[in-house]
């Protein structure tokens, strides 16, 4: 049985070493001498480190979605909307390591595919509504929506 106050400071300690070095060179060991707690009380919470980063995913695709959400509940123009989504994003990847990006890709695919399916259903479906709204009050040219929304998903980085 797990102590669900170790739990969370677990997963906070893991999240910013991950940002700060990825997940790769971040041990276990690690997580533990920074929170000064052995690794025997992170194994009684975590199966192992890749369910450390399934959670810490888990939980960063709701905060971006709910960042997200916020950012679009103020009333703006399609143009300021699209600047927004961009500020929040960029806000939030500014502290991550590339490293971390990496790690992702290559040993974690479950987190890499819980931001793919961010980046590939949420954060599009967004922007092309965004974009579709933009072009119905003219503040866009119609040849430009599928063009606009990609464009913006290559340069928006995701983490």
């Amino acid at each position: 049985m797990y102590n669900s106050e170790n739990r969370e400071k677990i997963l906070t300690c893991a999240e910013n070493l991950f940002r700060k070095y990825g997940t790769r060179s971040i041990s276990m060991d690690d997580i533990a001498h920074h929170l000064n707690m052995s690794k025997k009380t992170i194994y009684e919470s975590f199966a192992d480190k890749n369910e450390i980063v399934y959670h810490i995913i888990t939980v960063l695709r709701k905060r971006l979605e709910g960042l997200v959400d916020a950012t679009l509940d103020k009333p703006a123009n399609p143009v300021e909307r699209l600047i927004k989504i961009f500020i929040c994003i960029t806000s939030m990847t500014r502290e991550t390591s590339p490293s971390l990006i990496y790690d992702l890709q290559k040993y974690h695919e479950d987190g890499w595919q819980i931001l793919q399916e961010f980046r590939d259903n949420f954060l599009t479906g967004k922007i092309k509504d965004i974009v579709m709204a933009g072009i119905k009050k003219h503040y866009f040219n119609s040849t430009l929506d599928e063009f606009l929304c990609y464009f913006f998903l290559e340069v928006v980085p995701v983490v």
